[in-house]
């Protein structure tokens, strides 16, 4: 595939756009106060991760973009690529999130073929699971209590609406009587006991900025007096209190770069400099410290690693992956 085209068939059939190989930045640190230091109160988070897997994504390789099936670990200091048993196929825009002391990857796609197929990690080991899974798509997914919840997701000529559950053996699909709007490409975690969805890329307007949580029997739409604005493919995870955006792109496909926290009822920006905009990057809480990697924006793919404690950005001077973009990314004990 050349990477002039790659973005059309990894993300969402709303969002297309081109991308070509970078190289990470120098390391910087800015400040994401309140302009002069200052932090804006993100509660200390209580942790229990310790550290973050990612897996493949699409990578350059020279002229072309090319899936990728590498497994990476970060432990809070380092980057290592892992040596795997059972690795799944080479693939970009899966659904990944983790469960207890496992990871659980579902779909995506490799090439122009879409996926349904399940895998768990544990240690250095991938898993086949077994069972009826959703239908194939590029998909967004996000854990909250026992449950990986899946909303919509791609099939790269369609976006999708339906609501599933799965408990750690066997998929559900939930009859909702009012569901979000079909989408693809959102923002999705968990905060206290409910799921919170922001934008996505859909078919009418290309991109969202509704507010949605799932409670595990329904969706309700939030109406916060402030909102990001509409766009699809940002980063997100939880810190401490509050539910943390950063970036994504525009209905125009450019990329952002603003950071946002969702206390439960409001959406709030956080003043000052962050990492460079972009979208198509993953963030992960690691330690009591949101991390984040990768993604892509006008000029090419980013390899670049950065920290955000709920005040400051800081990037780091490490060696990682590639530059890549649609990854999976989660955090383990």
């Amino acid at each position: 595939m050349k990477l002039a085209s790659w973005f059309a068939v990894v993300t969402c059939a709303a969002c297309q756009s081109g991308a070509h190989s970078q190289s990470p930045d120098a390391a910087a640190t800015h400040d994401g106060g309140n302009g002069d230091g200052s932090a804006n109160p993100i509660d200390a988070p209580t942790s229990s991760t310790s550290r973050a897997v990612l897996f493949g994504g699409l990578v350059a390789d020279g002229a072309n973009a090319v899936d990728n099936g590498e497994t990476w670990s970060w432990n809070g200091a380092t980057w290592q690529l892992l040596s795997t048993t059972g690795t799944p196929s080479a693939r970009r825009g899966v659904g990944f999130t983790a469960m207890g002391d496992e990871v659980y990857l579902f779909g995506g796609i490799v090439d122009d073929t879409l996926l349904r197929d399940e895998f768990s990690f544990v240690g250095s080991a991938w898993q086949p699971l077994t069972g009826t899974a959703p239908s194939a798509r590029i998909a967004e997914v996000a854990t909250l209590g026992a449950n990986v919840v899946l909303f919509g997701g791609d099939t790269v000529s369609s976006v999708l609406q339906d609501t599933w559950m799965w408990n750690g053996t066997s998929w559900t699909q939930m009859s909702i009587a009012s569901p979000p709007d079909a989408r693809a490409g959102q923002a999705m975690a968990a905060l206290d006991d409910k799921l919170v969805m922001f934008g996505g890329c859909d078919t009418s307007t290309g991109r969202s900025d509704d507010t949605w949580t799932w409670d595990g029997a329904g969706w309700t739409e939030m109406v916060p007096a402030v909102s990001p604005s509409p766009r699809c493919l940002s980063a997100v995870a939880t810190l401490g209190t509050k539910v943390v955006l950063f970036g994504g792109t525009d209905p125009t496909y450019a990329p952002l770069g603003d950071t946002w926290t969702w206390d439960g009822g409001n959406w709030e920006q956080v003043p000052g400099a962050g990492p460079p905009a972009r979208s198509g990057a993953r963030m992960v809480e690691v330690g009591g410290t949101l991390l984040l990697f990768g993604g892509s924006d006008a000029t090419g793919l980013l390899g670049d690693t950065w920290t955000f404690d709920g005040a400051i950005w800081t990037q780091l001077d490490v060696t990682g992956p590639s530059p890549r973009d649609s990854f999976g990314f989660a955090a383990l004990p």
